[in-house]
């Protein structure tokens, strides 16, 4: 049963690693095309290259640590233990700052609340009566069916 939990964490292991690999070569990808098409400038395609690199650490993260849970379970010692609370920790805080800066990035931006000008003439507002009228006149008569 031992060999059997043994094989299982290192192909855990080795799927982590493949996964943040993988994570860095799309993040790379994402970043290189947003300076080509937006120049350097572009400090949302940067975002977004970190913000997709986070979440694939935080996968391969989860899988470590998923690892580390079945090799502590085979090797129960301090040196497990704090290899796995290492990992932990370090996921936790990566999961907390890449959740606030998805949120800072998704989060829709205000809408700009024009002030009027101070310097330009105030157009007085039409009256309800008045308004009423104009949509009257733009409608057209209206006609009345016999029955």
């Amino acid at each position: 049963m031992g060999n059997i939990l043994n094989f299982i964490a290192n192909i855990l292991l080795v799927i982590s690693i493949l996964i943040i690999a993988y994570g860095a070569f799309i993040a790379i990808f994402c970043f290189i095309k947003s300076e080509i098409k937006n120049g350097a400038a572009d400090f949302n395609g940067l975002r977004k290259a970190r913000t997709k690199l986070g979440s694939y650490l935080l996968l391969g993260l989860d899988i470590l640590i998923a690892a580390d849970v079945l090799k502590t379970i085979l090797e129960p010692d301090y040196r497990q233990l704090a290899s796995l609370l290492t990992v932990v920790i370090i996921r936790t805080v990566l999961a907390l700052l890449i959740n606030r800066d998805i949120k800072a990035f998704s989060a829709p931006e205000s809408p700009v609340i024009m002030q009027p000008d101070p310097h330009q003439p105030q157009q007085p507002k039409p009256s309800t009566d008045q308004t009423e009228t104009d949509s009257a006149k733009a409608s057209g008569p209206k006609l009345e069916k016999d029955i």
